[in-house]
């Protein structure tokens, strides 16, 4: 078991340096010579390189759809709430302005749903980062209201 998994190591080791070589835009032979490995084994790691890249492509193309229904969908939810925040005149200026700028995050979000450079993993993480602002919103309110 040690040994394969040492054989996996190299395995490894060797296809990252095969992608480096072929990142800076050298040829299979290039890379062969360079590595010290025959032009067949290189050529079987960049196939295996491909593959391994198309079936992540995909996978990504596969669940992209429901990924930006989601995104959207919670777009939409931090707008009603910032919006329903930004007009509340029982809360204090700072905080309605706080709210009215995450509306403003939130409109930005879907400018790069629509611009079609989309970064999902970039778009779910900014949409937890406003949702959990606006929750800290929220908090301020209850407690300003309790206040009163």
């Amino acid at each position: 078991m040690k040994q394969s998994r040492s054989r996996m190591e190299q395995l490894q080791q060797r296809r990252s340096e095969v992608t480096r070589y072929r990142i800076r835009g050298y040829s299979s032979r290039q890379n062969a010579s360079f590595m010290n490995y025959s032009q067949s084994t290189i050529l079987r790691d960049e196939r295996y390189i491909d593959n391994a890249y198309l079936k992540e492509s995909e996978e990504y193309i596969r669940r992209l759809p429901a990924e930006l229904r989601r995104i959207r969908l919670g777009v939409n939810e931090v707008l009603q709430l910032c919006w329903t925040l930004a007009d509340d005149s029982k809360l204090d200026p700072k905080t309605r302005l706080q709210a009215a700028a995450l509306a403003n995050d939130s409109y930005r979000l879907y400018a790069e749903l629509s611009d079609g450079s989309i970064d999902v993993d970039k778009l779910s993480s900014m949409l937890a980062r406003t949702k959990d602002k606006v929750e800290e919103i929220n908090v301020k309110k209850q407690e300003q209201q309790a206040v009163f």
